[in-house]
C-alpha cells in the first residue's frame, strides 16, 4: 500500500515539476517517448537541424537581436522574445527610451551616447546585481513578472556622451534597460563583437 501511494506521489510531483519547469511540457513525456514511442517527423526534423550551421546562427541572432522602443507605455513587452510586461501600474517608465533585449541575453551590449543621459535598470534579487554598486535608487519599483525572476527595483546612473559597454544582467535573466524621455535619438546601440 505504501509502494502505491509512494509512486503516485512521485508521479504527481514528477509531473507537477514538469509542466512548471518545461512550460506546460509534462516531464517524463519526453523521456517516455524515447524510450517506448517513435519520434514524429517534426522531432525528426528539428533534431536534424539542431545541428545545421543556420539553425545555431539562427539562434544566435535572435538571443543577439535589439530593439529600441520610443515613448514605452505600461502594456508594452520588456523583452522582445517574451510577453512579459510592467503589471506595476506605475507610470514612471512611461516616455522612456526602452532598449528590448532577449530575456535570457548574455552578451554584453555597446551603446554610443551622442550626448549625456540617464540610463535605467530593472534588478531582479536572484540576479548578481554587484555590477551596479555606483548606481542610484530611482526612488519607484515596478513588477516585471516572470518564472526564474521578478524585475522590480529600478536604479539609475548618468553616462556623458561616447561608446559604453553595458552588461546584458544576470546570471537568471537579463535586466531590462531603458533610457531618458527624449533622448532616443542620441542612443545608437551594436552588438559587441
Amino acid at each position: 500500500m505504501y509502494f502505491l501511494i509512494a509512486s503516485v506521489l512521485i508521479f504527481l510531483f514528477s509531473f507537477s515539476y514538469g509542466y512548471l519547469v518545461s512550460r506546460n511540457k509534462i516531464f517524463p513525456f519526453s523521456t517516455l517517448k524515447d524510450l517506448f514511442g517513435t519520434k514524429t517527423g517534426s522531432y525528426i526534423m528539428i533534431e536534424k537541424a539542431k545541428k545545421k550551421s543556420w539553425y545555431k546562427k539562427m539562434n544566435i541572432e535572435e538571443a543577439n537581436k535589439v530593439i529600441i522602443i520610443n515613448k514605452y507605455n505600461n502594456g508594452y513587452y520588456i523583452f522582445n522574445n517574451r510577453t512579459y510586461t510592467d503589471n506595476s501600474n506605475n507610470i514612471e517608465l512611461n516616455g522612456k527610451t526602452l532598449i528590448q533585449i532577449a530575456r535570457h541575453r548574455s552578451d554584453d551590449l555597446k551603446i554610443m551616447l551622442r550626448e549625456g543621459v540617464f540610463i535605467y535598470r530593472v534588478l531582479c534579487d536572484a540576479n548578481n546585481n554587484e555590477q551596479y554598486i555606483d548606481w542610484l535608487d530611482a526612488g519607484y519599483t515596478v513588477e516585471i513578472n516572470g518564472l526564474s525572476c521578478v524585475h522590480k527595483k529600478v536604479i539609475k546612473k548618468y553616462f556623458t556622451n561616447g561608446v559604453l559597454s553595458v552588461k546584458a544582467g544576470g546570471p537568471i535573466s537579463a535586466d531590462p534597460i531603458f533610457v531618458d524621455k527624449g533622448k532616443s535619438n542620441n542612443v545608437v546601440v551594436y552588438i559587441e563583437k
